[in-house]
């Protein structure tokens, strides 16, 4: 097993997504290398993670539940840990991770994930919890305990792994060194062993109740046996002898029989020789011919493709004709549409000056609409301001009149009471009275300038807005007459147009210019090829070689 890469989130006091390339260069390069650093630094923090993301347990914190994940980061939602690894069946990625309610530190644990999956290909090969170290241990051939013993010992772990009997170090010190086949060789060593003993002693019982011939016995047994092996051999040859005499007679039979088809054959082939003669010479005959048939193809297909051309060229100059004529046809509607065009074009450019002058007119009608509404609202507050002034006079009016109705009260009191003594008390209010009366007409005479003033403002206004009016109607009228006179040309432009628009037209008319051209080409290329000479350069492609230009066209059987 060897660890290819490990990625891990939020483990102990690593915060934050950390990953190690255990397969890059730098570090493979070298051998090997040590993970260092001080006390506290997350050294152990890489081998749970590696251990927590195979087995989904550390060395240190054993199984990880929903009651408790002490190796999550504080203060973290999240933490996950992914290794992957190779072995002699191939490379497997396994991840474990767990998070809390929606991701936040204060949320509940949730159930933690666990897969192994193939590096290569990504095809998870399992995601329950309970079966994944299975799947592991299967892949690795270690199961927690011995990955924990001997690839990641944990911190103190490694006096315990020394210390532990034969017994336990024996299958990890196999699985790390991979000796665990002479383990077994040594088994089937034994068990042969025994085998071998158990049919040694079988044999040696069953020896034990064979009797020992005396010499002459053995010698009367061996002469006897080199007897029957001299008769062996004598009826062996005699019968080596018999068979090859008797496969001798029966390649005479098959010879006679296959001399007797070869004559039958050769019988039937003079047969049909004699019946094919007549045959033959109209095979001759036909050999001859069919030395000419190759020219004789050649003539037909020359002919039938001089009939071809023929036809065709009747067909191109019928086509000519009809082109020539839609040619004539097209120059007339084209001429005709160019007409229309050109008139419309001047029409639209006599129009130009009104559409601008509309254009202007609508941009005058809109200041003074802007002027009037202006004016008309200086008008309402000048109007208000009037009235309000107006109810002011009002009031001062009839102030004064109840003032003046006092005045002439007390001086027809006084001419009739002049020896009266007691109004003299009642003269200082006699004159504030009067003072305030004075007060009053100055502020009548005031009130009076500004009335006088706003009148004439009004008066201006309402001068100002009958002849912006005047002048808007008038702007009105030129409007409509050049809007009229607008929409009578778009009509005339319609009318003249169709149902297609200008860019349309322009579109047909140089596709018709275009088809002139092409059919003027065609006819200035009929035209040089009758210019054509045998043996001379053509002046478009440069061959010496004119085969419709040869005398002008062929004709049949020519």
């Amino acid at each position: 097993m060897k660890i290819l890469s490990l990625q891990f989130k939020n483990l102990n006091s690593l915060y934050g997504e950390w990953k190690i390339d255990f397969s890059n260069s730098e570090i493979g390069s070298e051998g090997i290398f040590a993970i260092t650093g001080p006390t506290g630094a997350g050294k152990t923090t890489i081998m749970d993670a590696i251990c927590l993301a195979l087995y989904g347990l550390t060395p240190r914190l054993g199984k990880i539940t929903t009651s408790g994940n002490e190796i999550m980061s504080r203060n973290t939602g999240e933490c996950f840990a992914e290794v992957t690894f190779s072995t002699q069946t191939g490379k497997y990625r396994c991840r474990w991770s767990q998070h809390r309610a929606y991701k936040k530190p204060e949320g509940r644990l949730r159930d933690a994930d666990h897969e192994i999956a193939d590096a290569e290909t990504g095809e998870l090969l399992e995601t329950k919890k309970k079966l994944v170290a299975n799947v592991v241990q299967n892949k690795t051939g270690m199961d927690f305990d011995q990955f924990t013993r001997s690839m990641m010992l944990a911190q103190g772990s490694f006096a315990r792994f020394l210390q532990s009997d034969a017994d336990e170090r024996a299958p990890i010190l196999e699985q790390i060194t991979g000796t665990d086949i002479y383990c077994e060789i040594s088994k089937k060593v034994h068990e042969r062993f025994k085998e071998e003993e158990n049919k040694l002693n079988d044999l040696k019982k069953s020896s034990e109740g064979i009797e020992i011939l005396s010499p002459e016995q053995q010698k009367e047994l061996e002469d006897e046996l080199k007897k029957l092996q001299k008769q062996e051999q004598a009826i062996t040859n005699l019968y080596r002898q018999i068979e090859k005499k008797l496969k001798w007679c029966t390649d005479i039979d098959i010879l006679k029989k296959e001399i007797a088809k070869l004559e039958e054959d050769s019988e039937k082939v003079n047969k049909r020789f004699e019946e094919f003669k007549p045959d033959k010479q109209k095979l001759d005959l036909a050999l001859k011919a069919n030395e000419l048939e190759t020219d004789y193809k050649l003539l037909t297909s020359l002919q039938k493709q001089q009939e071809s051309d023929l036809k065709k060229l009747e067909d191109e100059k019928i086509q000519l004709d009809k082109s020539e004529q839609n040619r004539s046809e097209l120059e007339e509607s084209t001429k005709t549409a160019e007409e229309k065009l050109q008139k419309a074009r001047v029409e639209f450019k006599n129009q130009e000056p009104v559409i601008k002058q509309v254009r202007r007119l609508d941009l005058q009608i809109k200041d003074k609409n802007e002027l009037l509404q202006s004016m008309q609202n200086r008008l309402d507050k000048n109007s208000e301001l009037i009235k309000n002034k107006e109810n002011e006079i009002k009031s001062c009016q009839s102030d004064l009149k109840k003032v003046n109705e006092n005045f002439e009260k007390i001086t027809k009191e006084l001419e009739a009471n002049q020896a009266d003594q007691e109004l003299v008390s009642e003269f200082s209010a006699i004159k504030d009275l009067l003072s305030n009366l004075e007060n009053l007409e100055k502020e009548l005479k005031l009130q009076n300038k500004e009335i006088g003033k706003y009148k004439k403002q009004k008066n201006e206004a309402e001068k100002n807005l009958h002849k912006a009016a005047r002048e808007l109607n008038s702007a009105a009228e030129t409007f409509d007459k050049h809007k009229k006179k607008l929409e009578d040309k778009k009509l005339e432009a319609k009318k003249l147009l169709g149902d297609k628009l200008l860019r349309e037209y322009r579109a047909e008319r140089d596709s018709i210019l275009r088809e002139r051209a092409y059919i003027k080409q065609i006819h200035d290329l009929e035209e040089m090829r009758k210019h054509l000479v045998d043996d001379k350069a053509c002046p478009l492609c440069g061959s010496l070689d004119h085969p419709f230009a040869r005398g002008n066209v062929p004709r049949i059987d020519e």
